[in-house]
């Protein structure tokens, strides 16, 4: 069953690869016939010549391709907020992937390419698990694919709710199976089974100040919603548009959107920023070619350096 299981993982992500590939190939065509150049986007396509080159490009390395394995290790393992949990508690478990020097992992949109990390629980019968917290990814650029991620360390955040069910156990196991990709100058699906016990009573505990202080850390890299922000979205068959209000007096440089959903807009492309003297700031993102929007533009948008703001955006399209 593992054999299998690791050859189905294998094939969705070559699959995505592959997918991500021909939208890049028609985008790259699409764009030589307006300019009447079909024949260099072919020539283009082959040779590596002739690419869109997007600016202020200065992220870090990412997957060259798929190809034989190398060595390459990530210690995965789970964490709770809590040592004890009463029945009809809630609380939070961390699924913790260390990644070695210079390898990284994707983000729930990978980007060009790149498989997001899943994790499929079992628990027992009054605990269920919540959706995954995404934390703020970074953009990584290597050749033709533009990917998002995470470096050295993943913390995803899973919020548990527990019933009363849980009154006749002594304790409480979670269970999970965990399924990644791991990219460096090539990519290899990685998986791992991982457990984490909790002890059930009457009085709930915290954890200690250490793993507190994990779960601290983690919440800090998740994008912070700000009622001082507001967004609005529009879309043409060619364009992707963001409009940002931000609170006033606040910098928009420098500025990084990652889009929720897949294959909506070519990263290949540098988008363009016009900023209005009222403040309002408009991000133009070029669509790909033959992308079906969702009914909003979904993504976190990252502002400024050194600390910088990052925000869930959530904007309904204003054009039909």
């Amino acid at each position: 069953m593992r054999t299998v299981a690791e050859a189905l993982w294998r094939f969705s992500n070559s699959l995505a690869v592959a997918t991500c590939v021909c939208y890049r190939f028609l985008t790259m065509l699409t764009n030589a016939i307006r300019n009447g150049l079909a024949c260099l986007a072919l020539v283009g396509l082959a040779s590596g010549c002739g690419k869109a080159e997007p600016e202020q490009r200065t992220f870090a390395k990412a997957p060259a391709s798929l190809r034989a394995p190398v060595a390459a290790a990530a210690q995965v393992d789970i964490l709770t907020d809590v040592r004890t949990i009463r029945p009809g508690d809630a609380f939070t478990a961390c699924i913790r992937i260390k990644l070695d020097p210079e390898w990284h992992t994707y983000w729930k949109n990978p980007g060009d390419v790149g498989v997001p990390t899943t994790v499929d629980w079992t628990l027992p019968v009054g605990c269920t698990a919540g959706e995954i917290q995404w934390p703020t990814p970074v953009r990584i650029v290597e050749d033709d694919f533009v990917t998002f991620g995470y470096e050295d360390e993943v913390l995803l955040l899973v919020p548990m709710q527990t019933t009363a069910a849980l009154a006749d156990m002594s304790e409480l196991r979670l269970e999970a199976a965990v399924a990644w990709l791991i990219c460096k100058d090539a990519c290899m699906p990685r998986d791992a089974q991982v457990a984490q016990v909790v002890a059930v009573g009457d009085a709930g505990e915290e954890a200690d100040a250490a793993t507190l202080a994990i779960f601290a850390d983690a919440r800090t890299r998740l994008p912070q919603p700000d009622p001082g922000w507001r967004f609005a979205a529009d879309i043409t068959e060619s364009t992707v548009q963001l409009h940002i209000t931000p609170p006033d007096g606040m910098s928009m440089a420098p500025l990084d959107f990652f889009p929720e959903q897949q294959g909506l807009i070519d990263l290949a492309q540098a988008p363009v920023l016009e900023t209005e003297p009222s403040g309002v700031t408009h991000l133009t993102m070029p669509r790909l070619l033959g992308s079906e929007p969702a009914t909003a533009l979904r993504g976190v948008l990252k502002v400024g350096g050194g600390a910088p703001v990052a925000l869930p955006v959530e904007a309904a399209w204003s054009t039909p």
